[in-house]
């Protein structure tokens, strides 16, 4: 009764400070907020089983209460750093509004909130297979995260490239967050040729303002993969590119693919590793991009 009281106070403290954060911060791109919201449904769906059940499950205290911890430090950690900033009084002294924080710590807090969010849904998937109850879907969009339900099951068929077009450009509201659509095969089953053939229809082409395709070798450089990704952006006017750091080309790419809907094709991800790197720069603008990759691994988020 005493680790359920924990659980319980522990995940009611988290929801009270992530609808905070959703009250009081302005975030520059929609995926974010979605995340935050994502995670606030999924811990009330993941309370009221423990509430209602009067959960005794060591096992799934043990996983939660680290991720809540977790969560509500850089939260709080955000939070503090608003009101930081609002005493300085930065927001009266500027005559046009500021974001509320760099890009670099809004991109921090997007990948600790899609890692959050992530393993709330796999102890909500554990708790749906070991219990009578299972705990019900909830959210929208999955931002930048890895939607397994996206994956394209790779069976040579008539279908596969009607499958894979309709799920490039399917602009219903549910479906306008960023989704990445993974080919997976051990075999070669044709993963790059559907790949490619997709990519280089009119229709595609048409309706993506900016699209890259990236043959990613095992000791790919990252610094290289974003160069590549920039100079298809057809807003873009590099200059001293080239002298930027990771960090700062990262930003860059961010920021220049919030305005454009993308297709980005990652041929060959040998690892997960790899595909939590290639990641991290783009942006969730809800404006239906998509990115493509073909690998024999499921990648993971």
């Amino acid at each position: 009764m005493i680790e359920t009281t924990v659980a319980d106070v522990a995940v009611t403290i988290l929801l009270v400070k992530l609808e905070k954060l959703l009250s009081v911060e302005r975030f520059v791109f929609p995926g974010l907020r979605n995340s935050v919201v994502i995670g606030i449904n999924e811990l009330r769906e993941i309370l009221s089983f423990i509430v209602a059940e009067n959960s005794s499950n060591i096992d799934l205290k043990s996983q939660l209460l680290p991720a809540v911890y977790f969560a509500e430090d850089f939260t709080e950690n955000f939070l503090l750093s608003a009101a930081k900033r609002r005493q300085k009084g930065i927001f009266k002294i500027l005559p046009t509004p500021l974001k509320p924080f760099p890009l670099c710590r809004q991109l921090q807090l997007s990948y600790k909130m899609l890692k959050f969010v992530k393993k709330l849904k796999d102890l909500s998937c554990e708790i749906s297979k070991n219990t009578r109850h299972p705990i019900t879907e909830v959210g929208g969009g999955h931002s930048c995260q890895y939607d397994q339900q996206q994956n394209l099951a790779l069976v040579v068929h008539e279908d596969a490239e009607k499958e894979l077009v309709a799920r490039l450009m399917n602009d219903d509201n549910d479906n306008n967050s960023l989704r990445v659509i993974s080919l997976v095969s051990k075999e070669a089953l044709g993963k790059t040729a559907l790949a490619r053939k997709v990519y280089n229809r009119l229709d595609i082409r048409q309706h993506f303002q900016c699209r890259a395709w990236l043959d990613v070798p095992k000791d790919f450089k990252l610094k290289d993969v974003l160069l590549i990704i920039l100079k298809h952006i057809p807003i873009c006017v590099l200059k001293d590119v080239e002298l930027m750091s990771e960090k700062e080309l990262s930003a860059m790419l961010f920021q220049l693919l919030m305005d454009v809907r993308f297709l980005i094709v990652l041929d060959d991800v040998c690892t997960v590793d790899i595909w939590l790197d290639l990641a991290y720069p783009f942006p969730d603008a809800a404006n239906g991009s998509r990115v493509i990759l073909t690998t024999q691994v499921r990648p993971k988020l």
